[in-house]
């Protein structure tokens, strides 16, 4: 497959220590399977068989497209401005944060 993968410690990093975090999956690695984060029991699963991952009444669908570096990027509507390219990070715990045009 031809990943690359880096070991570190992620506390050494007093702007990445704060967000008390283990470790990163990048965009590269989850380009190669299909993905289901589940919130409510804090569980990561992926399989290369979409039908396991059926959704059900609480799924939501997120059309996204990618950057080169395989990062997805979403749509996103304020009022009637849809501002497009917006990186959907699945594990930012914060805000969004959108540039104005003048």
């Amino acid at each position: 497959m031809g990943l690359t993968a880096i070991v570190v410690d992620l506390k050494l990093s007093p702007v990445i220590n704060c967000l008390q975090i283990d470790g990163l999956i990048g965009a590269n690695l989850m380009r190669h399977a299909i993905w289901k984060i589940d919130y409510q029991t804090n569980a990561l699963h992926f399989t290369n068989d979409s039908s396991l991952f059926l959704p059900d009444s609480s799924s939501i669908r997120l059309p996204f497209t990618t950057k080169a570096t395989f990062s997805p990027t979403v749509a996103v509507q304020l009022d009637s401005v849809v501002v497009g390219g917006i990186t959907f990070d699945t594990g930012s715990a914060s805000g969004l944060s959108i540039g104005q045009s003048r």
